[in-house]
């Protein structure tokens, strides 16, 4: 079991495997596949829970990045931007050739790096509202992948959202790196297979009217339930039915499917059914 996680019988059909993440604030049945948030967990039990030191109070400061975490690139000049340190250099050739993302995005969207991890800063209206920190994958290491700031869930955001707010079309993806790689395709991260009810609100409280999922292989029915539930709120929604995860694929062909997804939800008989767009052979 995962740092930050705990396991007991699912409240709908009490079968053992139901895990509870929370640092994420979210949950999950192996078996019946509930994903609940902690308020409609908390509603179906008729309790609430404290999963954090009642002690520590996050509101009381600032949210930072973790102690040791250094910015991979600072700007010497306009037009020379160069690593922080030795092992910035290192992390910032894997994040540019292994993910996609440009030293100028590395820079632009502050990614930070300790000896372990990288972190990448969540920020509204220029405050740091969260961050994911993600294992360095180049290194063998016995510690979690993903780490996130106790105290605040990150399904309460999606990434980069003050921009994002203004579009009339979304597209998201699970994974940061892949919403830095895919951003000029119109591509954000809601950090998951799962849309909570704050990042729905967020979404039916802004500009956008037709969102695609362009999740990893093996979320569709958590695909459908989302499509499902932003339909229901008047935004229009499909998904991709992807194979393996999206930096497995070439850039002109996600481009293609994202364009193709939005497209459909421009006709007025499928904007009220499910429309699986499909994927095609276009690996990388």
């Amino acid at each position: 079991m995962k740092k930050g996680e705990v396991q007991f019988a699912c409240p709908i059909c009490r079968h053992p495997n139901f895990y509870f993440n929370t640092v994420k604030g979210l949950g999950f049945c192996h078996r019946c596949q509930w994903a609940p948030n902690r308020r409609k967990l908390e509603e179906k039990l008729g309790r609430a829970f404290i999963w954090a030191d009642p002690e520590s109070d996050p509101k009381s400061a600032p949210l930072s990045l973790p102690p040791g975490a250094s910015p991979l690139l600072e700007e010497r000049t306009p037009d020379w931007i160069t690593p922080h340190c030795e092992l910035c250099e290192e992390a910032v050739q894997h994040i540019e050739e292994e993910r996609g993302v440009s030293r100028q995005k590395q820079y632009l969207f502050r990614i930070h790096a300790s000896e372990n991890r990288l972190f990448v800063p969540v920020y509204e209206q220029h405050e740091l509202v969260s961050y994911v920190g993600r294992a360095k994958w180049w290194i063998y290491q016995d510690v979690p992948r993903y780490q996130y700031p106790i105290g605040t869930s990150i399904s309460n955001y999606i990434f980069c959202w003050d921009d994002f707010r203004r579009r009339s079309e979304l597209t998201l993806v699970e994974n940061t790196f892949n919403a830095l790689w895919l951003r000029e395709l119109g591509t954000t991260t809601n950090f998951g297979s799962h849309l909570s009810g704050a990042q729905m609100n967020r979404i039916y409280d802004s500009r956008v009217r037709s969102v695609l999922l362009l999740w990893d292989e093996g979320a569709e029915s958590r695909a459908e339930v989302a499509c499902e539930a932003l339909r229901a709120r008047g935004i229009f929604s499909t998904f991709v039915r992807l194979t393996g995860q999206p930096d497995g694929h070439s850039a002109e062909c996600l481009a293609s499917l994202i364009r193709s997804g939005h497209d459909a939800l421009k006709l007025p008989e499928k904007r009220k059914q499910p429309i699986d767009v499909g994927h095609r052979p276009c690996l990388r």
